[in-house]
């Protein structure tokens, strides 16, 4: 059984053009039982490779194509070669990630144009690796290929391969056979790939265009793609009498290769210094009850707490609120204004005591099963807002304090608007007209209507093809990764380029994990949201300019004046508030409480402003007939005139109307929100037939429904 050892994706960023999806695909397709992933220095695709692999029953072989030099001091270009290492079991992975943190180190020389490897590490970290020579780039294709075909032997024993190709180039068939030779003299077996960059040979023209090629100066054939065994065995450019020899090379290969989990498995959260969490939250609380709790409602506000300290602590996460809890006091210490609160922990009156958030979730009817639902166990996530120009001082607290704290890598890929402005590019098209055509869409498709003297069917064809492709790697404007250890014994460590407002933008080269952040949280690693807010600074400096002292967590929400202010819609500067359209909607919503501020932020959007929603809230607001279908949603919806503005109030309706638990709700908000519509349509359905079940009318299961279903394309 052939496998292929050599594999580049997207993530090889316009070099490969293949997706992790169309690899595995293609693999099945062939009926081939494992593949390799090979980016070019990088081992970014790793994770999403090693989970779609064992989905889809294939065994997924970990590797990188290294850029590689004899020595790290040699600053010549043409000295950097590229060599092949797959981890055969899990201290070959660890060895993998040594190398590729130490190949993107600028500091000490490894990283030359490219991230590189020198001699050194090769020697150091070769256990548990199998190493493959290679394409034409490799450094055993230059005078000194037979020593290094030595070098890499008494390194890698057994476990180093030379690698031929089966491309028809005159350079790759002399090469092979100087492989070949090398083979007999030195005992070295040989393994038979094709450097695949595309899936199927009929990708090649879209691979030259995704890589912006025109003439094919570099791939000069279309056969890196992933070949069948068939094509293999009929190649005239493989020897025809060890053709089958190299392709169970490839097997034994796979045999050598053990299946491991990529992270440890369990929880690895850094753990706040304290011997009983639950009794920490409950000591700081009680510090703050009496300020806190409305006089009156301490039976009430004491049942919710221990509630959902129970569940906290069921779900696990009483230990990362006393992180967040840390890091925030240690902000209030400092003088550091934090934002008020946002996200789903502001359904928590554990964290609103904690002072994590400034929301009261009672007084708002906020829900504590959108933030932790024993039903639904989630890597818990909180939102944390403070001042950019200080927000590099707080990062220094969780590195002084924790030590293992990085910088979490993000994916960019190309949507409807970047795919066209990929397309005109390598179809030479003039970047204003371009950036023009692109205004005016939404889709790809909607380039026919656009009045432009372009080829726009080929424009539209090309856009398609490059659409939904890797197109950049950037750094989480918000998330940091913190771990209890070396965050290398987690996930792959790089280097990149980023933007840092805390310094004014400017650009500096700062380690990521490279993972996505959901991929991350699955691994059971904590990630904290710091999120720089240039508002807190204003609002700091205005704040240094009044002579009596404000709390801005504490103000009236039921000042008349400013109301007034959203009535004249005199909100120029008002953070979120101050665009024509939203000004404009204040004034006819003629706020006057509180509530309608709330509901002026989730409606001004372009779901519910293209829905004709805002219209019916306004009316509705304005004392228009309002007509509720049953005594349970009049309960939930005349807060918001018959209008679902909010994830809370789905939840309530389907408490009300379907009987579902809490979480059984919160599963349904969640399922909405997606843009799987197999997945919404079963559960909007199963609603139906459980509010038909619960006592009420086809009617009312029908319009509540399909009200549900509408509200996931815009519920705040």
């Amino acid at each position: 059984m052939f496998t292929h050892l050599h594999v580049h994706s997207d993530h090889s960023l316009f070099d490969g053009y293949q997706t992790i999806d169309e690899i595995l695909n293609r693999v099945k397709e062939l009926g081939q039982e494992a593949v390799a992933i090979t980016e070019h220095g990088t081992m970014a695709s790793i994770i999403e490779f090693h989970k779609k692999t064992l989905e889809q029953d294939i065994k997924p072989i970990i590797g990188c194509e290294f850029y590689f030099c004899e020595d790290k001091f040699i600053k010549d270009r043409a000295f950097t070669h590229h060599l092949i290492l797959l981890a055969k079991n899990k201290t070959g992975y660890m060895n993998l990630k040594k190398m590729n943190k130490i190949a993107f180190n600028k500091d000490d020389g490894h990283f030359y144009f490219k991230p590189r490897i020198d001699s050194k590490e090769l020697t150091e970290y070769s256990d548990g690796l199998i190493c493959l020579s290679a394409c034409l780039a490799s450094i055993i294709n230059t005078e000194d290929g037979e020593k290094w075909v030595q070098y890499f032997k008494n390194i890698f024993g057994d476990d180093f391969y030379l690698e031929v190709q089966p491309h028809p180039i005159d350079e790759q068939k002399e090469y092979n056979f100087k492989l070949l030779s090398y083979c007999a003299r030195y005992k070295v077996k040989a393994v038979v790939t094709t450097d695949a960059h595309y899936s199927k040979k009929e990708d090649a023209v879209w691979h030259k265009k995704w890589i912006g090629l025109q003439k094919g100066e570099y791939y000069t054939t279309d056969t890196n793609y992933l070949w069948s065994e068939d094509e293999l065995l009929n190649s005239n450019f493989l020897p025809q009498n060890i053709t089958r020899e190299l392709i169970r090379n490839t097997q034994e290969i796979t045999n050598k290769v053990e299946i491991y989990d990529l992270a440890p498995a369990g929880n690895h959260f850094p753990t706040y210094p304290t011997n009983n969490a639950c009794e920490k939250i409950k000591e700081i609380c009680r510090g703050v009850w009496k300020d806190k709790v409305p006089r009156g409602h301490y039976k009430e506000y004491g049942d919710r707490f221990l509630y959902e300290l129970s569940m906290l602590e069921k779900c696990g996460y009483t230990n990362y609120l006393l992180l967040t809890w840390d890091f925030l006091n240690w902000c209030k210490e400092k003088k550091i204004l934090t934002g008020v609160g946002r996200g789903s922990v502001g359904g928590s009156v554990v964290a609103w005591l904690l002072g994590i958030h400034h929301v009261d979730p009672i007084k708002y009817n906020l829900l504590f099963e959108r933030f932790c639902n024993p039903e639904r166990v989630s890597a818990p996530d909180i939102d944390n807002d403070l001042q950019t120009s200080r927000r590099g001082e707080a990062i220094g607290y969780l590195i002084d304090k924790y030590g293992n704290v990085m910088k979490i890598r993000t994916y960019s890929y190309l949507g409807n608007k970047s795919a066209i402005k990929r397309a005109g590019q390598v179809l030479g098209i003039e970047p204003t007209i371009v950036n023009d055509i692109t205004k005016q869409i939404e889709e790809i498709d909607d380039v026919i209507n656009v009045r432009v003297k372009v080829n726009k069917e080929k424009l539209i064809d090309t856009a398609k093809h490059f659409y939904g492709r890797m197109g950049a790697f950037g750094s989480h404007a918000s998330a940091v990764l913190i771990t209890p250890d070396d965050t290398i014994n987690y996930v792959p460590i790089e280097y990149q380029s980023v933007s840092d407002e805390s310094l004014d933008g400017e650009r500096i080269w700062t380690q990521v994990a490279s993972g996505d952040f959901h991929d991350l949280e699955n691994f059971g690693l904590m990630k904290l949201d710091v999120l720089g807010l240039n508002t807190l600074d204003v609002i700091d400096n205005t704040l240094k300019q009044i002579k009596d002292k404000v709390d801005i967590y504490n103000l009236d929400t039921n000042d008349e004046k400013v109301f007034k202010l959203y009535q004249k819609d005199n909100l120029l500067g008002c953070f979120q508030m101050d665009s024509s359209g939203m000004r404009k909607l204040a004034k006819d919503m003629k706020v006057n409480c509180f509530e309608n501020i709330i509901a002026l932020v989730a409606l001004f959007r372009p779901g519910p402003l293209g829905s004709g929603l805002v219209d019916s809230y306004v009316n509705g607001k304005n004392g228009g007939r309002i007509i509720y279908l049953c005594k349970e949603i009049e309960e939930v919806l005349s807060p918001t005139y018959n209008v679902i503005v909010y994830q809370e109030q789905v939840m309530l309706l389907a408490q009300k109307l379907a009987g579902y638990t809490m979480g059984q709700a919160d599963m349904l908000r969640k399922i909405i929100g997606r843009k799987e519509e197999d997945k919404i349509e079963k559960a909007t359905q199963d609603f139906k037939e459980a509010v038909i079940k619960n006592g009420f009318s086809k009617e009312i299961a029908e319009y509540i429904g399909n009200q549900i279903k509408a509200a996931g394309r815009y519920i705040f």
